[in-house]
């Protein structure tokens, strides 16, 4: 039996905050800071709101160096014979001394053509940085890529974020749980309404599937209809069933396979709980009205008693707000109604202060209602099937959040002619010239009759987003660091930087990334679903893809998480020897891309230092999966850099068809580039990128297991003009 205590006159102030993640297309929303002023008396709750003050949102601050050179490289061109190329004898002699092929007449047409080509990597290239190793070894003169750096990053996004939940939110987030559902139970004690007990008695279930994921052994006393509805739910998310009912709202349908632990989650126990925890707190939601716009007044009571404890508690409230600010601040705030939307709703319903009695009331629930008339809806709705978006109005604990390229997903889609949506999408809305030409001239697209139309305007609503909307959150820094992949380079670049079929190369460098992304943050972002070392015989060089903006950027976000993390009250940090390494990395890409962009060679110190960039990506790749524990290197090290994310969702009823973006291991770019007044061939690891839809959702294991076996996706159409199979 848990001891339950009560707090009184007890004052709380905290900063809530709420979705105003400035869009596409809808106006940029306050942060509220919300004081609540609550006591008992004589057994009932007496709650008063004293003031809603409204101040604008600090972004995050990004130290960024501001990019200002004038490229000064001279147009160039492969001969007919190739003998401008100084090391191309060289380069397939060393490769044939390693046991590899030899360069092809096909590989040859397509240097001449492009001056790069891509094929797919060794068996031995596993992670991205192993080719740049060989290069070392073999004297080979190695091409540093925009994927490299940019698959290096992610690597340290996702051990910081790993780091932070299972070792600080994770604790914060059993103590709020289980806090909340004492807080219910005591609240139970003193009502005497019948709807406000059932409204109560479903928070329990719902808290109690909670506990049953969180803690292997629960001490309490709950009515055993009550243990029995929370076992039904929790044995749902456990097997992560599909669509099915739920146990606590019997006319409720989910998508019970949201709930299997995916992405980073499965590296560990904690973590999978974490992520079913979140999932229940993030995909679960108390709904206001059913989808004929009924009103649902057992769900709505139940959200306001839930919203009435946690303005009860002090300790509450600051274990949610630490959980929701820390994960607000790495992916973005709410798509969905909070605790502060429903207590405000109820005190301009009840006054400053109001017995909780009254929340049982008739014409109280009738005053709600027409409060919750004025609540904002979701940006992203579950299912695109209503136009009323009043229907998609919901109350969620900590709700999954509104994401820049969701919006643009979920408004790319139609039930019956465009289901689900693609990465190229967002590639062409983040100003990718091939993904718009693609997108717009793939005949399946054009089902939908508005698709080109709403592409081309998000196309133009992403052109004139401020700076600082990319600076909300880490997420939006990161899709900003993926459209300065996208980027069109003109004249003063590397000559094949400024063909199309390098436009076509950024495209599958960012959408690479865009898949690590959805990866790293797939228990957040809300998914819209449409229902229905030998001899020398010459110098090897390193050149460096010269994306200035895109590295000072991904420098700077790096030095913003770092700085972040490390401040996190109750949070030991302990990446520092990875971050430092990364820090180096930049320092070294920075300094030879603005060389390189001026048309100067580089020293041999230089160059001798760029060839063991693959033992720099490498140490960082160590140390991010060190075992922090026991302080030891675990030394298990994904075999694979293949990993995998869905994104979006279809439901044919009640057979659900899942859109996935995925990697497998790398490709290898082979690439002219001019180094003073001679062209060299240079080689390096670039992304290799899948989309596809089937009806499972996919472990980064299961799709390792898919990648290496005969049944392995088709890769896009549109990598293949600039691929060699």
């Amino acid at each position: 039996m848990c001891k339950i205590t009560k707090k009184t006159a007890l004052i709380l102030v905290i900063a809530i905050l709420t979705m105003n993640l400035a869009s596409c297309t809808r106006k940029e929303e306050p942060e509220k800071n919300v004081e609540i002023e609550q006591e008992v008396n004589n057994g009932n709750l007496l709650v008063k709101v004293q003031s809603v003050s409204e101040t604008l949102l600090n972004p995050i601050k990004l130290n960024v160096e501001e990019v200002d050179i004038k490229p000064n490289i001279k147009p160039y061109a492969v001969n007919d014979d190739f003998s401008n190329i100084v090391n191309l004898n060289v380069m397939n002699d060393r490769m044939e001394d390693w046991g590899e092929k030899r360069l092809t007449e096909e590989e040859l047409a397509k240097l001449k053509e492009n001056l790069f080509f891509i094929k797919e990597g060794s068996e031995y290239n596993t992670q991205i940085y192993n080719l740049y190793e060989m290069n070392e070894y073999a004297s080979i003169s190695s091409f540093v890529s925009t994927d490299s750096i940019l698959s290096i990053f992610h690597v340290l996004f996702s051990a910081t974020l790993k780091q932070v939940e299972e070792n600080h939110l994770y604790e914060k987030l059993k103590e709020f749980n289980t806090g909340l559902l004492e807080e219910q139970m005591d609240i139970k004690e003193n009502l005497k309404s019948q709807n406000l007990i059932d409204a109560v008695d479903n928070n329990i279930a719902y808290l109690l599937t909670g506990e049953l994921i969180l803690n292997d052994e629960i001490n309490l006393d709950v009515d055993k209809r009550i243990i029995e509805k929370a076992n039904s739910e929790y044995y749902k998310i456990d097997n992560a069933t599909g669509m099915d009912m739920s146990s606590l709202f019997p006319t409720k349908s989910l998508d019970y396979s949201q709930f299997k632990p995916r992405g980073h989650y499965t590296s560990s126990p904690t973590l999978e709980k974490y992520f079913k925890m979140m999932m229940l707190y993030g995909y679960f939601p108390f709904n206001l009205y059913d989808e004929n716009g009924n009103e649902l007044r057992e769900e709505t009571l139940a959200a306001i008693m839930m919203s009435v404890s946690m303005a009860r508690n002090a300790e509450l409230l600051n274990n949610w707000a630490t959980i929701y600010n820390i994960t607000s601040n790495f992916v973005g705030e709410s798509d969905d109604l909070t605790f502060v939307d429903y207590i405000n709703a109820v005190n301009n319903v009840l006054g400053s202060e109001f017995e909780i009695e009254s929340l049982g009331t008739d014409g109280f629930i009738e005053d709600f209602y027409k409060e919750a008339y004025n609540f904002p809806a979701p940006q992203i709705p579950i299912k695109k099937v209503v136009d009323d978006s009043m229907t998609q109005k919901n109350f969620r604990i900590m709700g999954q959040r509104f994401l820049l390229d969701a919006e643009v997903m979920s408004e790319l889609m139609e039930p019956m002619s465009r289901p689900l949506p693609s990465g190229l999408d967002v590639m062409a809305a983040l100003g990718s010239e091939s993904g718009k030409e693609i997108s717009i001239n793939n005949p399946e697209n054009l089902e939908m009759d508005s698709y080109s139309d709403t592409l081309i305007e998000f196309i133009k609503q992403f052109e004139q987003l401020d700076k600082h909307v990319y600076e909300k959150n880490i997420y939006n820094a990161w899709l900003n660091n993926i459209r300065l992949t996208v980027q069109k380079f003109g004249e003063g670049y590397p000559s094949f930087m400024t063909t199309k079929a390098w436009d076509i190369k950024n495209m599958n460098s960012g959408l690479g990334s865009y898949t690590e992304l959805k990866h790293d943050t797939v228990l957040y972002g809300k998914q819209p679903m449409a229902e229905m070392g030998g001899p020398e015989y010459l110098k090897a060089v390193v050149y460096v893809e010269p994306n200035v903006e895109l590295y000072e950027n991904i420098k700077g976000l790096a030095i913003y998480i770092k700085d972040y993390v490390d401040s996190l009250k109750g949070y030991e940090f302990k990446l520092e020897f990875a971050y430092d390494n990364f820090f180096q990395v930049m320092d070294k890409v920075l300094s030879a891309s603005y060389k390189e962009l001026n048309n100067e060679v580089l020293t041999d110190e230089e160059y001798e230092e760029l060839r063991w960039i693959g033992g720099l990506m490498e140490g960082i790749i160590i140390h991010a999966n060190k075992n922090i524990e026991d302080e030891e290197f675990s030394w298990l090290i994904p075999k694979d850099m293949a990993l995998i994310s869905d994104i979006a969702n279809a439901d044919f009823n009640g057979d659900m068809i899942i859109k996935k973006l995925a990697i497998g291991n790398p490709n290898e770019i082979y690439v002219v580039v001019p180094i003073g007044d001679e062209l060299y061939l240079t080689r390096g690891s670039v992304y290799n990128f899948f989309e596809f839809s089937d009806e499972n959702r996919y472990t980064d294991e299961e799709w390792v297991e898919l990648y290496n076996s005969d049944s392995r996706p088709e890769r896009p159409e549109w990598i293949k003009g600039i691929m060699v199979e």
